[in-house]
């Protein structure tokens, strides 16, 4: 049960928008997979299911642990945690072993991933042409260090500011609010790119349908986060969305009429061509 209508839906709306952004990494890795067109799709499909069984387990077990009493599983940090070491005594120590795979699992894949949009950026214009080099080994370690360097400033500045659980739950609502808007042009361009270069292959269910109920499905928990009235300091977040859109908005016009055919280069470079 969600509690404060549409304002609670948008707390809760990063918890559940955070559990599926890594499915999404494999496509960034396209030039590095053999098959691309066919593997990537499938390890996405995968991925998404594997997830949904994984987090619908989890949370049964959860409340099967706290006998169904919600109040008492909404008043702990760590629910599941919690449960395990009430119900497995000193083999719990397991779980947590799984939470320290798991983390740095996490963190090599969303390095893969951020670190090759970065470079694919650099090296077709987006981003500074420095970027987009790599070592003789093949690396792309200037846009590895930018990453890695900027991951973990933000990780201290916003770490020495509280509790862990609290900071992350902070900086989770904040990545939240770009996140969706991300999805929300991606499911709006989707149409638009398959009638505009690929009529042929045009499927009024997957590339109109199913983006426009994902849409639909992203508005009323985004108005949640950005509507007016949020608590301190999620207040703040739609005004700092804003202000990195319009500087992003103002680089794009001035690298545009640097690169006139920027828009014709991003993306270019595909796995198999």
């Amino acid at each position: 049960m969600v509690k404060h209508g549409l304002q609670g839906i948008g707390m809760a709306f990063p918890l559940a928008l955070f559990m599926f952004i890594g499915v999404g990494n494999p496509g960034a890795m396209v030039e590095e997979t053999r098959n691309a067109r066919q593997t990537v799709p499938i390890a996405i499909y995968a991925a998404t299911i594997f997830v949904s069984i994984l987090y619908v387990m989890m949370a049964w077990s959860t409340s099967i642990a706290f006998h169904d009493h919600a109040g008492i599983i909404a008043h702990l940090a760590v629910p599941f945690v919690t449960g395990a070491s009430k119900s497995l005594g000193p083999l719990a120590i397991l779980v947590y072993l799984a939470g320290l795979t798991s983390t740095f699992a996490s963190l090599i894949g969303a390095t893969n991933a951020q670190i090759r949009m970065i470079f694919s950026a650099g090296r077709e214009g987006l981003l500074p042409y420095g970027l987009g080099k790599v070592s003789r080994y093949g690396t792309p370690w200037v846009a590895l260090l930018l990453y890695s360097g900027l991951a973990l400033m933000i990780t201290l500045i916003w770490g020495s500011q509280g509790s862990a659980l609290t900071e992350a739950g902070v900086i989770g609502t904040l990545g939240t609010i770009p996140i969706a808007l991300v999805y929300l042009v991606l499911n709006l361009a989707l149409p638009v790119y398959y009638l505009t270069h690929h009529r042929d292959l045009f499927s009024w269910w997957k590339h109109l349908v199913v983006p426009v109920l994902g849409t639909l499905a992203l508005l009323l928990p985004l108005w949640g986060l950005i509507q007016p009235g949020q608590p301190a300091p999620f207040n703040l977040f739609p005004g700092i969305v804003l202000a990195v859109l319009v500087v992003g908005a103002i680089y794009a016009v001035i690298r545009r009429r640097q690169i006139p055919d920027l828009s014709k280069r991003v993306g270019s470079i595909i796995a198999d061509e």
